[in-house]
């Protein structure tokens, strides 16, 4: 899934006042009209979306829109659909190939972590407003497109057209092809797996990036959130009741150095959510991290094992391979 933002920011940072919007700029309407059309669902918080409609005096163009709201009471108009939290959100579309998030604030501050591309119009004028869109650092996103233009009778500012693109999501695109580090099939001693490790290795592959998981990997996914998914180990270590893998799913990172602390946050809430789900009483938690030569690790890219062993009582040994 490709999330992308589309908003008009001032100079200063400001993207609304008084809980409304401030643009009164059909170039910007026409932009994001345009670049949503390719969307297969649109992203929208429920003052957001009232506004616009009771603006514009018709319904968002017809793409599928989830409707963001804590109202649980909150009735849709016919065609769009409600979701509770963004995560509920994200969740409901993750097969989807294109999503625009289009406001508001809020929305915009719980999309930013996961965006791969920001569509700023920039309006070259100061706003006196506290409601900002959140920095879009240099040292996390590269501009890849600019063009101006000047204030005309129908649009009151001078603007810039920007797309920002996340400089890590750039790297891994490029890393991920060519190189011939992402899987050591020698850790493995099944014989399958091995053979399909070494063909990732010939072609240069991570398996557990996104463009090759989804299409390779035969289990169920059992829960996807903003950062990890989880799913049913295809190769169980023996003696397992349940063996279980938590796989970073929206970037390529190798040592658990890299991790942010919302990604760490969110391991442990789907542990919590496996433990609760299959009743775990006790279990083996385990991460390898850093050069896969040395972890003996078969797959450089984060990723969590959960191992339940199937009978305790019997004092059968789950073994785990490390260094």
């Amino acid at each position: 899934m490709e999330l992308n933002i589309t908003v008009a920011i001032s100079d200063n940072g400001v993207i609304g006042k008084n809980g409304n919007d401030l643009w009164n700029m059909p170039a910007h309407l026409e932009r994001s009209g345009q670049l949503t059309k390719k969307a297969d669902r649109i992203v929208i918080g429920r003052a957001t979306h009232d506004f616009k409609v009771a603006r514009l005096r018709k319904q968002i163009p017809k793409r599928e829109t989830i409707v963001i709201t804590g109202n649980r009471n909150y009735i849709a108009r016919t065609g769009y659909k409600v979701a509770h939290s963004f995560e509920d959100a994200i969740n409901s579309i993750n097969n989807s190939e294109q999503v625009f998030v289009i406001g508001g604030a809020e929305m915009y501050r719980l999309a930013m972590p996961y965006a791969d591309r920001i569509y700023v119009t920039r309006l070259h004028t100061e706003i006196d407003s506290d409601i900002l869109f959140p920095e879009i650092s240099s040292s996390e996103w590269k501009i890849v497109s600019k063009a101006s233009s000047y204030r005309n009778n129908l649009n009151p500012y001078d603007y810039s057209f920007e797309v920002h693109e996340r400089r890590e999501l750039r790297k891994n695109i490029m890393t991920n092809k060519g190189s011939t580090k992402f899987t050591n099939p020698n850790a493995s001693h099944n014989p399958k797996l091995r053979s399909l490790l070494e063909g990732y290795q010939k072609n240069g592959i991570c398996p557990f990036c996104p463009e090759h998981l989804l299409p390779d990997h035969t289990r169920e996914i059992l829960k996807t959130g903003h950062y990890w998914l989880i799913t049913h180990n295809a190769w169980p270590l023996p003696h397992t009741k349940h063996h279980f893998l938590l796989i970073l799913h929206k970037r390529h990172v190798d040592d658990i150095g890299d991790l942010t602390p919302e990604e760490w946050s969110e391991l442990l809430d789907h542990y919590r959510y496996l433990k609760a789900k299959f009743q775990i009483q006790g279990c083996g938690f385990f991460i390898q991290s850093g050069d896969i030569t040395k972890n003996k690790s078969s797959i450089a890219h984060t990723h969590v094992e959960i191992a339940e062993s199937d009978n305790c009582d019997e004092h059968e040994e789950v073994h785990v391979t490390l260094g």
